[in-house]
């Protein structure tokens, strides 16, 4: 009673922080980071090995129960499955929900490179892979046109370079194309003819093609440093160094090698529509805002059309996160107003205009209220959340429509003073409000125990409702 005497007694205080609400909670909803799924741990550890030809059993023995066996150890793991196959492990680790996923991996690494001591040295560096959510790619740049694969892959590193300088881009991995490379193919007849091995070949390639430094020289006032270039711009040159001169007859690279600017050798592809193409996979980092890390980047294609982007060659955009979310967001925004719409027109019927009216704005003020709490938690934007503000719209409207009814009941049939029924309405009803709110929280409280991935998800449901 005192509460509701207090604030009908200073209007100028509700004002203020009303107008406060408006202006915190929309600086909160501006700023909160947009995402397609929430930043949550997996509780799974993968670790791959390859080991170029060799059997799936000896692929077993040789590497897959040997890392088993020091994983085994970890405290914490609740299952352990692998695959071998032929020239590849593949070992996937459970953990309790409970576990630190971060100091996992890290205990993960430290048994498999105890477990690589006991494996054939040839083999290749095991990799320790986490599922993370938010590092999930969110947007592909696709260049394709008829200037070749080197052209394209020659753009799509620039362009990669732009993109990993924008805030909040965790990486823009460059799939597909060719780079090139000096290839030196050597005639093993020729070098056991000359009676030169392969290290000479490479001791020569990797003390010519180099730049030394040559310190530095003070003249006057001024320091100049001196430094020798020798890195060959021309690959081809490398075919006139001298390996040996016998008896003062020198023996060049082209005499035992034939040295050609070629292509390296593809370990990724990607096609748009059946075309060969080079693309650019980037990936946020966790708590970015999505919706201005994809604006930035067509801000940055845009803006290279014809600096970078050379007329020829077509940049498409697929797989872009941030449309589902400005989609989602718009439908929350859709719902904020039609709701707003919905009341006014409904209650108008039955209260009049004003009471609709101050129905209606208990829809915006609550969300706003929500964002702002929301960012105090340093939660994002996300689908999940999204979902659960539009499914509490509802009841911010129900408990609204109770507390105006009964003031409007109060001075039509009881004769209360407006402002008597601005005190007395909301004393009446405080208690199965707050009881009717309480029973609808507690249908959602459940899901905070849900266990695994799932509960993870599920648990931002009473999270957003509570908030």
């Amino acid at each position: 009673m005192k509460f509701f005497k207090l604030l009908q007694h200073n209007k100028v205080t509700v004002y203020i922080l009303t107008f406060l609400i408006i202006i915190v909670g929309w600086i909160s909803y501006s700023g909160l980071p947009r995402e397609s799924a929430p930043s949550i741990k997996i509780p799974f550890v993968f670790v791959t090995t390859v080991y170029p030809g060799v059997s799936p059993q000896d692929i077993e023995n040789l590497v897959t129960d040997k890392i088993e066996k020091e994983i085994k150890s970890i405290s914490g793991v609740k299952n352990i499955t692998s695959v071998s196959r032929e020239s590849f492990s593949s070992i996937s680790v459970e953990f309790n929900p409970d576990v630190l996923i971060d100091d996992a991996i890290q205990k993960v690494r430290d048994k498999v490179s105890i477990a690589k001591a006991n494996m054939p040295k040839d083999i290749e560096e095991p990799q320790i892979i986490e599922i993370n959510f938010s590092e999930l790619p969110m947007m592909y740049v696709n260049l394709t046109g008829n200037v070749g694969l080197i052209k394209l892959k020659e753009v799509a590193d620039k362009l990669q370079d732009k993109f990993e300088t924008i805030d909040g881009v965790l990486s823009a991995e460059v799939v597909g194309g060719l780079t090139r490379e000096v290839q030196v193919d050597v005639d093993a007849n020729r070098l056991k003819y000359y009676g030169i091995s392969f290290n000479d070949l490479s001791n020569v390639i990797s003390a010519e093609n180099l730049n030394v430094p040559g310190g530095s020289v003070e003249i006057g006032e001024s320091r100049f440093l001196v430094r020798t270039p020798g890195e060959y711009s021309d690959p081809v040159k490398i075919a006139d160094l001298v390996v040996k001169s016998p008896q003062g007859n020198p023996i060049y690279i082209r005499d035992v090698a034939q040295v050609t600017y070629g292509t390296k050798e593809r370990t990724t592809y990607s096609r748009e529509n059946g075309k060969e193409s080079v693309t650019l996979v980037i990936k946020k980092r966790s708590g970015g805002n999505i919706v201005n890390i994809a604006e930035k980047i067509k801000d940055i294609i845009a803006k290279n059309e014809n600096e970078v982007i050379p007329p020829g060659i077509k940049v498409s955009i697929t797989g872009d996160e941030s449309e589902q979310i400005k989609d989602t967001v718009h439908e929350l925004e859709n719902g904020i107003i039609t709701g707003v719409l919905l009341v006014c027109i409904i209650l108008f019927f039955f209260m009049g205009l004003k009471n609709a009216l101050l129905t209606a704005t208990s829809i915006p003020l609550s969300f706003l209220i929500s964002f702002t709490v929301l960012s105090i938690m340093g939660i994002t934007l996300n689908i999940v959340v999204l979902f659960t503000l539009i499914l509490v719209l509802g009841i911010i409207v129900d408990d609204a429509i109770v507390v105006i009814e009964n003031v409007y009941r109060l001075q039509e049939k009881e004769g209360y003073t407006p402002e008597d029924a601005a005190i007395e309405a909301p004393r009446e009803v405080v208690f199965p409000v707050t009881i009717a709110t309480l029973t609808i929280m507690a249908a959602f409280f459940p899901l905070v125990f849900f266990p695994g991935i799932t509960g993870e998800f599920m648990k931002y449901l009473p999270k957003i409702g509570r908030a």
